[in-house]
């Protein structure tokens, strides 16, 4: 299903509702990376990324409020990035899209509060993908900055330096 794609992902629900008769959770995963400054970096990948990362997020929550509002009850998590807090260049569109992934998630939570949704967001660090793996070098430790250990890895990184890009898994932030 393309998550991108307002009517499949009511597809989707409706298929799921008239199987189950509930949808408690729903998961935002849909994503993708472009790297690039705002120059360079051309308005059709910045819809591209804002698609995959915010329209992507609207439409999943868009689509599963109905349900969930009827059952006065429901959990939406989205998946954004600790690599934009705080935003960084370099990489414009992916920063934009999943602040505004972070924005949506807070006010969707302060809106859906009263119906008895729960929103909340995870903030995975760099992982170990096949877009993210080949431009992105493992940071070197600043003179004076004692590396800190991930619990998720043996290797180490400097706490001014964001996390290498070969990693399997680095800790997640959430915002709940």
């Amino acid at each position: 299903m393309d998550g991108t794609d307002e009517r499949a992902f009511a597809g989707f629900v409706a298929d799921l509702l008239a199987r189950h008769q509930r949808l408690d959770v729903l998961v935002n995963t849909v994503g993708g990376f472009a790297g690039g400054d705002l120059a360079s970096t051309s308005l059709a990948e910045w819809r591209r990324i804002l698609d995959l990362n915010l329209t992507s997020a609207v439409i999943g929550c868009r689509t599963v409020l109905p349900a969930m509002r009827a059952a006065r009850r429901g959990r939406i998590v989205n998946v954004a990035s600790r690599a934009v807090v705080p935003p960084l260049g370099g990489f414009i569109a992916y920063t934009v899209s999943k602040s505004a992934v972070i924005a949506l998630t807070q006010a969707l939570a302060q809106e859906e509060r009263p119906h008895g949704i729960a929103v909340n967001a995870v903030l995975p660090s760099t992982m170990d993908t096949p877009p993210i793996a080949g431009p992105c070098p493992t940071p070197t430790a600043p003179t004076g900055s004692a590396p800190t250990r991930s619990p998720t890895s043996s290797r180490t990184s400097p706490r001014t330096a964001r996390p290498p890009c070969r990693a399997r898994a680095w800790p997640c932030d959430c915002l709940c």
